[in-house]
């Protein structure tokens, strides 16, 4: 069975306005990690919203547009390949986030290959190792995958640190702690995230007033939503739907 073959790594510093229109990879696949900054990604009707430490794939010939979000400075690493004979891509989740640095380092390691005869096959060797640390990533098992399973079947339900917390059949603090250290952020924070998420997707693919989408995603009211969208991505809602329509 071949390596999938390198065909570039980089690391990239877009501008804070930085957006690229909707286009397709026809020849390779890549894998774009945020380092810093937040990039908004809609692929396939699916809009999602990546920050720091979270790792994205673009399967080659599946459409996407991409763009910087918030206003901050956006920090990117990113490889590109060829696709490999024996190589099955299709178990590949669209993002996973790098829970121990592993993703980053590989990366940062493969931008510093010194050239050589050697460099290609050091290349090929790091994505595979890089692809089995990705494919890992996505495999979360446990406690905190019930949690997550839960929270999106239950989204627009009032949701308290208690209740995740006995989902996973732990105390709250010894939840909060464990979901920290796994994540990186706390369990409401990434409540709160994947509500503004999932209001996002709706002010994209639907034309539901806002006062709708709330309770559909947990908040109780459009003006909590608008707060906390504004918090999340530096937009608000309207400022969204107004880019989707102009």
């Amino acid at each position: 069975m071949d390596l999938p073959h390198v065909i570039y790594v980089s690391e990239l510093f877009p501008p804070r306005r930085w957006a690229m229109a909707r286009h397709a990879h026809e020849a390779n696949h890549e894998l774009v990690m945020v380092v810093s900054g937040q990039v908004e990604t809609d692929m396939a009707g699916r809009v999602t919203v990546a920050g720091p430490g979270v790792c994205k794939f673009h399967q080659h010939r599946v459409p996407h547009a991409e763009r910087a979000i918030g206003g901050q400075a956006v920090r990117l690493l990113l490889v590109a390949w060829r696709e490999a004979e024996g190589y099955d891509l299709t178990h590949l989740p669209r993002e996973v986030p790098d829970r121990n640095g592993r993703l980053r380092l590989l990366l940062e390691w493969m931008t510093e290959v010194d050239p050589g005869p050697t460099k290609q096959r050091i290349l090929d060797g790091l994505l595979e190792v890089f692809l089995a640390a990705y494919s890992g990533g996505a495999s979360e098992g446990g406690a905190l995958a019930k949690v997550r399973r839960q929270v999106r079947e239950r989204l627009a339900e009032p949701l308290r640190l208690d209740d995740l917390a006995t989902m996973a059949a732990m105390s709250p603090f010894h939840f909060a702690r464990t979901f920290k250290r796994e994540t990186g952020t706390s369990p409401m924070a990434w409540v709160r995230d994947l509500r503004v998420e999932a209001a996002r997707a709706l002010l994209l693919s639907t034309s539901l007033p806002l006062r709708a989408i709330a309770p559909q995603v947990g908040f109780t009211d459009e003006f909590l939503l608008s707060r906390a969208f504004r918090a999340v991505t530096g937009q608000s809602p309207r400022d969204v739907r107004r880019g989707m329509s102009g």
